[in-house]
């Protein structure tokens, strides 16, 4: 009789059940009422690249929202990320995401085996902030082959892909425009011809400290904020 003899090459694989985030919508706002079918609002949970992992299998996972703003997200495996929401229409805008304390849309959470998360709130607000002004030369002609960048100057938010770090071209007469800032302290430089991405590389926004100027940015405020760069003839 021939006996079976277990492969080396078979493994056993232990499956787990998914994990679930639910929590509730919230807004705040003054200027218009919330949207009245909250159902077409949609969740979503964005996973956050770590080194090593592969793009294709990091895939987002959604949830629906039922007629009291209340949501859950099901299936979900571990890791990190980012917890997002849209449809809310015109006017409304995600303004945090937050899960035990901590803002996702900056720091990403992490979703650990065997333990759902219940307690999420996600917060559109009515006022979208703003940071514009003009570019030019000493001879106050506009620069527009200039980049602008604006980063946060607390370095904790120095991260890959940070809502609080963005970079613009400013249009032919010299106009930039940044939308959308969390509260806060920033950074604002000129750069000529950055390398795209370079700004969410802490080695690079470090190198840009002594040439940038700080602008102090409140929720929903309307800032300006104009600069002047060397040169013009």
């Amino acid at each position: 009789r021939v006996l079976a003899t277990p492969s080396p090459w078979i493994h056993r694989l232990t499956l787990q059940p998914g994990m679930s985030v639910s929590g509730r919508l919230v807004f705040e706002g003054t200027t218009q009422p919330p949207p009245t079918d909250l159902t077409r609002l949609r969740v979503t949970l964005a996973p956050v690249l770590t080194p090593g992992m592969p793009g294709e299998i990091a895939t987002g996972v959604a949830g629906r929202v039922d007629a009291e703003g209340r949501f859950t997200i099901a299936s979900v495996v571990p890791g990190r990320y980012r917890l997002t929401a849209s449809g809310a229409g015109n006017g409304w805008y995600l303004g945090s995401s937050t899960v035990e304390g901590q803002d996702s849309l900056d720091f990403p959470i992490e979703v650990k085996p065997n333990q759902s998360i219940n307690s999420a709130v996600v917060t559109f607000v009515d006022r979208q902030s703003e940071l514009s002004g003009t570019i030019v030369n000493e001879r106050a002609q506009p620069v527009p082959e200039y980049s602008l960048i604006v980063y946060p100057a607390d370095q904790r938010f120095w991260t890959p892909q940070s809502r609080r770090i963005q970079s613009t071209r400013p249009a032919t007469d010299g106009r930039y425009t940044f939308r959308n800032l969390p509260a806060g302290e920033y950074r604002l430089v000129p750069v000529y011809d950055p390398e795209p991405g370079s700004w969410f590389d802490p080695a690079f926004l470090q190198q840009l400290e002594n040439a940038s100027v700080r602008v102090s940015i409140a929720e929903g405020e309307k800032k300006e904020q104009s600069l002047r760069v060397p040169g013009g003839g």
